[in-house]
């Protein structure tokens, strides 16, 4: 079931860029300094491509966050594990002395 839902929404998504492309298709020209001298372009094309451009910076830009954030959880799962070392120890040692005072108090 839930296969055919993605499947028809794909199918959907896809209808809806190929009739924004059918619709936009008036050339439009672009200056952009000496790299695009009054170049002419689909609509679509620059709406497209300024689409992909912006995902792309988008994804690059959280996945530098995401890594970040990845190095501070590995910082922290690692001061974690120290923090329960020492507790144990700690445990340990108040333990050992609280027998040890509890034996030496023994006839």
């Amino acid at each position: 079931m839930w296969k055919t839902i993605k499947a028809i929404l794909l199918i959907l998504i896809i209808l809806f860029f190929a009739t924004f492309a059918v619709e936009n298709s008036t050339p439009v020209p672009v200056n952009w300094y000496f790299l695009l001298d009054n170049k002419e372009f689909p609509l679509y094309a620059l709406l497209y491509g300024f689409l992909a451009a912006g995902m792309l910076v988008g994804m690059v830009l959280g996945g530098m966050q995401r890594i970040a954030l990845w190095r501070k959880n590995r910082e922290l799962k690692k001061e974690v594990a120290r923090l329960s070392d020492e507790n144990i120890t700690a445990k340990m040692d108040i333990k050992h002395q609280v027998t040890g005072k509890q034996e030496t108090g023994r006839p």
